[in-house]
C-alpha cells in the first residue's frame, strides 16, 4: 500500500491506536475532515511514510503518544490550526524531519521537547501561535537534550521562527541560547550568556546575509567578548560599528575574539574602545577587508596609551598582519605618541612582531620606511615560574604552557611546581624522561629553546636576545705609560654587566635583513643559528660581535647573499669550525649549506671577504682553527693559504690560542690593524708580506711572539704594536727579527734589545714577485720568495678558483709555462704565462734495455715531462754499470719536455762496479760528493766508514734493553706510548664522524717517514726524539669546496697538470686494456688518494646482471691490511701500502650484495697517487681469514695516459696495492716485452752509436779533463 485515502462515505472520527503501525509500504496518507483524533502509535514504524495531508479546514484536535515514531522518511509536516494537543514523543526518531510548522492556536497546550526526540535533521520549527511554548518538565529528555539532538557538526544551527520579541517562543530561545528568526524581517537573533558571568548576556542581531547588525550587552560590563560564529545556520561574516557607538567606544571591552566566519571588519568597528588590549583572530587569513580607523582604539583617550595586540598566524598574506604592519595603522589619537599594533603568533609560539618606523627626525617625519621587527620571543624564567608573583600571568609563554598543562590533566594547584620541573629537566637534558607530558605541552615547552621566526620578519629588536653593548663588554686597563687602553672583551661573557637570553638553543630566521652588533652576544646555550635570505636587494648584514661569547655555538648558516660581516662576529666562540651559506628560503625547503656565498667564503676555519669570486680580505679566523680536539685546520697558516689577500679586519686573529705560525708572505696586506693577533697565546712565528707598511697598536698584544719576519725596508710600527700586559715595560720580550739590512724593523729590534730582541744574522734578500697569468693577463696565482728560492707552481685550489672565474679556459688544454725558467726566483718582478691550446699532441715515449726489451712506454702530452724508469740492469752484460739514456731521434733528453715521438735506450759502461743513477743528463745526479746520501760523502753517517769524524769501529754496544725510549702521542687515533729508537710503530686513526672521512697523517717533525700518509692505519720508524702525530679528517663534499681541518680536512679537484681537456687521447700502449666496456657494471671510487677515477672500470664475472663496484676507505679494512702485510714481511718499515675495501652493490648502487657466491670482479684502477712512482713494482693483495695476505696476479697498463693496475677480486674483503721498497726491480711500469715489436732499422744505427760512444769514452778518459762523450 503506497497511498491511503478514506472512502467518501466514511464517518470515522477517531483513528484507532496502532491502526497503521508498521505499514512498511505506506508512503502517503490523507486525513479527512471528520477525523478529530489520532490514537497512540497509529503510524509508528511506518518507515516509508513521507507525506501526511490534512483536510482544509481540518477537524483534527488531538494527536496521541508516539503517533509518528520512527517515520524515518518524513521530511516536513504542517500541523493544522485546529489542533490543541500534541502528545509526547509524537515525532520521536523521525530522523529525516527537517521542517515543522506548529498550529496557530491559542489553545495549544505546552509541548514537551521529547516530542522531537531523535529528530537530528531538524533545522527549524515555525511556531505560528503567539502564545505557544515548550515546557521543560521531562527529566529524561530536557531542553539540553533537544539542543544536542539538533546540533549539527558541533554547531548550533537550529532556530525557532516567531512573530517578535514578545511571543512566548522568543522567551524560550532567550533563556536557552537558541537562535530566533523574526518572521517578517528575516533577521536572526541569539542571546548568549557570558562564559564567566551568567548574568551578562550578549544579544546578537544578524541579517540573513551575515552582517552583524547589533550586539547588545546587558547584565554587566564584560571585559572579554567572543563573537559568535553563527546565529542559527547563518554565519556572521562582517562586523560594523556595533562596538564603536559612533566613536565613543565600549570602554569596558578589553578582549575580543573574531570568529573564523568574519571576512569584513568595517570602518570604525572598534574606534574609541580605549581599553581594548587584544584582538584574537581565530582564522586571520579569512579576513578580506579591514575598514578605515577600524582599530583606532585610543580615539578620545587621555595621555595613557593602552597597547593593542593582535593574535593570529604571522603570514604576509594575512590582512590583519598587513594592517598591523602598515606605517599608518597606528591606533593613537593626536595627543599621544605614535604606537603600532603588536602582532603575536599565539598558539604557544608567542612571537611578537611590530612595525618599527626607524629613527624619525624633522618637522615632517616620514614613517613609511620602517621594518617588520620581532619584538618579543618566548623565554624561560624558572625563578618567575616558582614565584607567587601575579604578574607572571601576563607572560604569554607562561600562560600558554599553563593552559596546555591544565588541558592535559595537570591539577591547577600543581601546575607551577610541575612546570618548574619540566623546564629544568628540558633545559639540562633537551628531553623529558621523568614523565610523559602531552605533545601539546612538549610543543610549547620547546618554543623557548628552539625559536623559529616566520617569514616576513625583517629585523630583530635591539637587546631582544642580549643587552650587551660596546660600553658594557669592553674593559679599560692602564699601561705602564699611564695611557688608557680600551680592550675588546676576551674572557667569558658572564663577566659582562648585561643580561642575555640563556634558554635559546637554536634559532631559525627567514627574511631578517640585518643582525645588529651584539645581537646574540652572551647567549651561552645557543648552539645553532640559521638565517635564510631576505628580500633586501643589496644583501644581508651581520654586525660587530653579533655572535660573540656563545661558547656552545657549533652551527651557523647565513644567507648566500650576505653582503656585510662586521668586526669579529664570532668572538670567544671556541667550538665553531666554519660557517655555511644557504641560498633559498626556509619556506621553499632551503638547500644544503655551502662554505661559499656570493660575497664570503669559510675555509679551514677562516672567513674571507670575496672580491670577484676570489679571496680579498680576512674577516675572522675562528678560534677552533688548529685545535687538537674538535678543531679545524692546522695550527700553522702557511703562505699559500693567504696568498692574494689584500687586507685584514681588526681583531681578525684575536684569541686564536691554537695558532702557532702565520705566514702572510704571499699576501698583499699593507696594514696590520689594531688587535689583529691579540691574545693568541701560542702564536710565536709571524711573517709579514713585503707590502706591509704599517703595524698598529696592540697588533701583537699578549701573544707568544718569538720570531717576526719583516721583508719591507720601511714598515712603521706604532708605539703599542708589541704591547704585552704581563711583561716588564709592557713590551714583548725575546723576539728574533729577520728583516732587510738597515730597515725600520732592524731599528726597532735594536731599540728593544734591552727586552731581549735581536736581529737574525740571515738578512732577507731581494723579494721576487712571480705572477702566473693567462694570455689575457688574468692572474692565476702569485708567489713572493727571496732571490734564489724555488717558485712553486699554482696549486690545484688556485687552478679551481681561476677556472671558476674564467671558465672560457676550462675546456682548453694547459701545455706549458712561458718562460719555462721562472724558478729559482731571480727577478724582482716576473710574469709567467700559461699557454693553453684547443688541441694537444701526444708523443709516444719508449724506454728499452740494451737487448731492446721494453722497460716502459707511455704517451706523453707535448711539452710535458715523461716518467723515468728505475735504474735498469744490463741484459747483455750484467756486470756493466748504467751510464745513461741514448735517444732516437737525438737531441731529446728524457729530462726535458717531450717534443716528439722518441725511444730511449739504456747505455752501460763496459767495466764493472755499479754507478746506478749516474746519468749525465739527469739534473738530479746523486753521485755528487756533496750529496748527503752519497756513500762517498765523509759527512754521511750512514757510511760504515764514517761516524761524523769520530768513527769508532769497535763501538758496537747496541744492547736493545739499554736503549732510551721516547714518547709517541697519537692525536685522533691509537698507538700512543713509549718506544725505542728504530722501532716500527703501527698507528691507526679513529673512525670518522658522520659526514667526514680520514684525510692524512701529519707530524710534529717534518722528517717522519710514514709508510703512507693517506692510509688510516700506517707505520713509521720511531726517531730519537719525542713525537706527536695527528690523524686529520675532511668533510665529505659533493661540491669539492670542503673545509679542511685536523678533524674535518677538505678535498681539491684536479689541476691542469693532469687535465686532458676535451681531447680523448687514443691509448697506444700495446698492453693496456679497459675491461668495463662490455659488462654494464660501473666503479665508484670514493677512497681518497686515487686520482683520475674516471678511467676505473670493472667486469663482474658469474652473472649477466649489472652491478656497482664501490672502492671505499674503511678503518677496519686498513687495520686488517696492515696486519696482513706485517705477517707477510715481518715489518712495515719498507712497505708502502694503500688499503681499500671493495664491495659489490646492485645496479642502483644502494643495496649491498651479501651473497657473492660464484661472483668475482675484474677491476682496473688507477695506481694510487703515492704509489705511481713505483710503477710495475706495485703488487696487489687481498686479506683472507686470519689476516693473511693473498697475493694476486696484477697486470699494469695505461688507460688514457693514466697508469693503472688490473686484477681479479674473487671475494669481497679488504684489498691493498703495495710496494716492498727493499726489493725494487727495473721498470717503473709494465716491464713485460710487448709481442709483435719489430726491430726498427734505426736500431742498427743506435747500437753502432752506442759502441762508438764507448770508444770515445775510453779515448777521452786519457785526457786531462775526463768527461763523457
Amino acid at each position: 500500500m503506497v497511498n491511503f485515502t478514506f472512502p467518501g462515505n466514511a464517518t470515522v472520527k477517531v483513528l484507532p491506536e496502532n491502526v497503521f503501525k508498521n505499514c512498511q509500504s505506506l508512503e502517503s496518507f490523507t486525513l479527512p475532515i471528520y477525523i478529530a483524533e489520532i490514537g497512540d502509535e497509529a503510524f509508528k514504524d511506518c518507515r516509508s511514510l513521507k507525506n501526511i495531508q490534512f483536510a482544509s479546514p481540518s477537524g483534527l484536535t488531538k494527536v496521541g503518544l508516539n503517533v509518528f515514531e520512527n517515520c524515518s522518511s518524513m521530511t516536513e509536516i504542517v500541523l493544522p490550526s485546529s489542533m490543541n494537543t500534541i502528545g509526547y514523543n509524537t515525532f520521536k526518531n523521525c530522523s529525516s524531519l527537517r521542517f515543522v510548522t506548529l498550529p496557530d492556536n491559542s489553545s495549544l497546550k505546552p509541548m514537551r521537547y521529547s516530542t522531537f526526540e531523535g529528530c537530528r535533521a531538524l533545522e527549524w520549527i515555525d511556531v505560528l501561535g503567539y502564545g505557544s511554548t515548550f515546557e521543560d518538565t521531562d527529566y529524561k529528555y530536557n531542553v539540553e537534550s533537544f539542543k544536542a539532538d539538533v546540533r549539527k557538526n558541533e554547531e548550533d544551527t537550529f532556530y525557532f521562527i516567531g512573530e517578535d520579541s514578545g511571543c512566548a517562543i522568543h522567551a524560550v530561545t532567550a533563556a536557552h541560547e537558541i537562535a530566533f528568526q523574526y518572521r517578517v524581517s528575516k533577521n536572526f537573533e541569539k542571546i548568549v550568556h557570558d562564559q564567566t558571568d551568567d548574568k551578562i548576556r550578549y544579544t546578537y542581531l544578524v541579517s540573513p546575509d551575515g552582517k552583524l547588525l547589533d550586539i547588545d550587552i546587558a547584565g554587566g560590563t564584560p571585559e572579554t567578548v567572543i563573537i559568535e560564529a553563527k546565529i542559527g545556520p547563518y554565519p556572521i561574516t562582517s562586523i560594523g560599528s556595533e562596538f564603536s557607538d559612533d566613536g565613543r567606544g565600549n570602554q569596558d571591552l578589553k578582549s575580543v575574539t573574531i570568529p573564523n566566519t568574519i571576512t569584513v571588519i568595517g570602518d570604525n568597528a572598534f574606534k574609541g574602545c580605549n581599553n581594548l588590549r587584544e584582538v584574537i583572530f581565530l582564522e586571520p587569513n579569512n579576513i578580506q577587508t579591514i575598514g578605515l580607523d577600524a582599530f583606532k582604539t585610543q580615539e578620545g583617550a587621555g595621555a595613557t596609551v593602552t597597547e593593542l595586540t593582535f593574535y593570529g598566524d604571522i603570514d604576509l598574506e594575512s590582512i590583519p598582519f598587513q594592517y598591523a604592519m602598515q606605517w599608518d595603522s597606528n591606533y593613537n589619537n593626536a595627543n599621544q605618541d605614535r604606537s603600532y599594533i603588536d602582532f603575536c603568533s599565539g598558539d604557544g609560539t608567542n612571537i611578537h612582531v611590530r612595525y618599527n618606523p626607524g629613527k624619525i627626525e624633522g618637522s615632517n617625519p616620514d614613517y613609511s620606511h620602517g621594518k617588520r621587527e620581532v619584538w618579543k620571543v618566548p623565554t624561560i624564567d624558572v625563578a618567575k615560574i616558582a614565584s607567587t608573583a601575579s604578574n607572571k600571568d601576563n607572560d604569554d609563554y607562561y600562560k600558554s604552557l599553563k593552559k596546555a598543562m591544565l588541558e592535559s590533566g595537570y591539577a591547577e594547584a600543581d601546575v607551577d611546581s610541575n612546570m618548574e620541573t619540566l623546564v629544568k629537566e628540558y633545559d639540562e637534558n633537551g628531553e623529558i624522561t621523568s614523565s610523559k607530558p602531552s605533545e601539546d605541552v612538549m610543543r610549547i615547552l620547546r618554543t623557548a629553546f628552539n625559536i623559529e621566526l616566520p617569514p616576513g620578519i625583517q629585523s630583530i629588536r635591539s637587546e631582544l636576545f642580549s643587552e650587551a653593548t660596546k660600553e658594557n663588554t669592553e674593559k679599560t686597563t692602564i699601561d705602564a705609560g699611564n695611557n688608557s687602553i680600551t680592550v675588546p672583551a676576551v674572557n667569558d661573557a658572564a663577566t659582562g654587566n648585561f643580561k642575555a637570553n640563556t634558554s635559546v638553543r637554536n634559532i631559525i630566521m627567514d627574511d631578517v635583513e640585518e643582525l645588529e652588533p651584539y645581537t646574540f652576544y652572551g647567549c651561552k646555550n645557543l648552539e645553532s643559528v640559521t638565517m635564510y635570505s631576505s628580500e633586501k636587494e643589496d644583501g644581508e648584514n651581520i654586525g660587530d660581535y653579533a655572535f660573540g661569547h656563545c661558547p656552545e655555538l657549533t652551527g651557523v648558516y647565513l644567507p648566500g647573499s650576505t653582503a656585510g660581516i662586521g668586526k669579529r662576529p664570532f668572538a670567544s666562540v671556541p667550538k665553531l669550525t666554519g660557517i655555511g651559506f644557504v641560498g633559498e628560503t626556509a619556506a621553499s625547503g632551503g638547500n644544503p649549506a655551502q662554505n661559499r656565498g656570493d660575497n664570503y667564503l669559510s675555509e679551514y676555519g677562516i672567513i674571507y671577504k670575496l672580491e670577484n669570486g676570489t679571496k680579498d680580505s680576512i674577516v675572522q679566523c675562528l678560534e677552533a682553527r688548529g685545535a687538537f680536539e674538535n678543531g679545524i685546520g692546522s695550527s700553522d697558516i702557511e703562505a699559500k693559504e693567504l696568498a692574494g689577500i689584500n687586507s685584514i679586519a681588526e681583531e681578525a686573529f684575536m684569541n686564536c690560542d691554537n695558532l702557532e705560525l702565520i705566514d702572510l708572505t704571499d699576501s698583499n696586506v699593507t696594514n696590520i690593524p689594531e688587535f689583529c693577533f691579540s691574545d693568541s697565546d701560542h702564536l710565536w712565528n709571524v711573517s709579514l708580506p713585503p707590502t706591509c707598511t704599517r703595524v698598529d697598536d696592540f697588533a701583537f698584544k699578549d701573544t707568544l711572539l718569538r720570531r717576526l719576519r719583516v721583508p719591507n725596508m720601511y714598515t712603521i710600527f706604532t708605539n703599542f704594536a708589541f704591547y704585552d700586559s704581563d711583561e716588564a715595560g709592557n713590551v714583548k720580550h725575546d723576539v728574533e727579527v729577520r728583516t732587510m739590512k738597515g730597515s725600520t724593523a732592524e731599528e726597532r729590534a735594536k731599540i728593544y734589545s734591552k727586552y731581549g730582541w735581536r736581529v737574525s744574522d740571515a738578512y732577507i734578500n731581494m723579494i721576487c714577485v712571480t705572477v702566473f697569468q693567462d694570455e689575457n693577463g688574468n692572474v692565476i696565482a702569485e708567489r713572493r720568495v727571496e732571490e734564489g728560492e724555488a717558485v712553486e707552481e699554482p696549486t690545484e685550489e688556485e687552478w679551481v678558483a681561476y677556472f671558476e672565474k674564467y671558465p672560457e679556459f676550462k675546456d682548453m688544454i694547459f701545455t706549458r709555462w712561458s718562460p719555462a725558467n721562472y724558478t729559482p726566483a731571480s727577478k724582482e718582478e716576473n710574469y709567467v704565462t700559461a699557454i693553453f691550446s684547443d688541441e694537444v699532441t701526444y708523443y709516444h715515449v719508449r724506454f728499452v734495455n740494451d737487448n731492446l726489451s721494453v722497460l716502459m712506454e707511455e704517451d706523453v702530452m707535448s711539452g710535458k715531462r715523461t716518467p723515468i724508469p728505475q735504474t735498469p740492469t744490463s741484459a747483455q752484460n750484467p756486470g756493466a754499470s748504467f751510464r745513461g739514456w741514448l735517444s732516437d731521434p737525438q737531441g731529446q733528453s728524457p729530462y726535458d719536455p717531450i717534443t716528439c715521438d722518441v725511444t730511449f735506450m739504456a747505455s752501460y759502461n763496459s767495466g764493472g762496479g755499479s754507478q746506478s743513477g749516474n746519468d749525465p743528463n739527469n739534473p738530479n745526479n746523486p753521485n755528487n760528493p756533496n750529496d748527503p746520501n752519497n756513500p762517498n760523502n765523509p759527512n754521511n753517517l750512514n757510511n760504515p766508514g764514517n761516524n761524523g769524524g769520530n768513527n769508532n769501529n769497535n763501538n758496537n754496544n747496541n744492547n736493545n734493553s739499554n736503549k732510551e725510549k721516547y714518547t709517541l702521542t697519537v692525536v685522533n687515533g691509537s698507538g700512543s706510548g713509549t718506544y725505542e729508537e728504530g722501532t716500527t710503530v703501527v698507528i691507526a686513526a679513529n673512525s670518522a664522524n658522520t659526514g667526514y672521512e680520514f684525510y692524512n697523517w701529519t707530524s710534529s717533525e717534518s722528517d717522519t717517514n710514514f709508510a703512507s700518509k693517506t692510509m688510516a692505519a700506517t707505520s713509521f720508524t720511531m726517531p730519537k726524539k719525542n713525537l706527536t702525530v695527528t690523524a686529520n679528517y675532511r668533510v665529505k663534499s659533493e661540491t669539492g669546496n670542503s673545509i679542511t681541518s685536523k678533524r674535518t680536512p677538505g678535498t681539491i679537484t684536479s689541476s691542469p697538470a693532469s687535465n686532458t681537456g676535451s681531447v680523448n687521447k687514443p691509448n697506444t700502449s700495446s698492453n693496456s686494456s679497459n675491461t668495463g666496456g662490455n659488462s654494464g657494471s660501473s666503479v665508484q671510487v670514493s677512497r681518497p688518494g686515487i686520482s683520475d677515477t674516471n678511467v676505473a672500470s670493472a667486469t663482474v664475472n658469474g652473472s649477466t646482471d649489472n652491478f656497482v663496484v664501490k672502492v671505499t676507505e674503511d678503518g677496519q679494512a686498513t687495520m686488517a691490511v696492515a696486519e696482513a702485510l706485517r705477517n707477510e714481511y715481518g715489518s712495515l718499515e719498507n712497505v708502502h701500502y694503500f688499503a681499500m675495501d671493495i664491495s659489490l652493490y646492485d645496479a642502483t648502487g644502494t643495496k649491498k650484495i651479501t651473497d657473492t657466491n660464484g661472483l668475482s670482479v675484474t677491476v682496473t684502477l688507477p695506481l694510487p697517487d703515492e704509489l705511481r712512482q713505483y710503477g710495475g713494482n706495485n703488487k696487489v693483495g687481498a686479506v683472507t681469514g686470519g689476516n693473511n695476505l693473498e697475493k694476486l696476479n696484477a697486470r699494469f697498463t695505461t688507460v688514457n695516459g693514466v697508469p693503472c693496475v688490473t686484477f681479479t677480486a674473487t671475494h669481497f674483503s679488504p684489498y691493498t696495492i703495495y710496494v716492498d721498497t727493499a726489493n725494487l726491480s727495473e721498470g717503473a711500469y709494465d716491464i713485460t716485452p710487448k709481442t709483435g715489436d719489430a726491430i726498427h732499422p734505426k736500431w742498427f744505427l743506435a747500437i753502432g752509436l752506442a759502441m762508438f760512444s764507448a770508444v770515445l769514452f775510453l779515448k777521452k778518459d786519457k785526457k786531462t779533463n775526463p768527461g763523457i762523450a
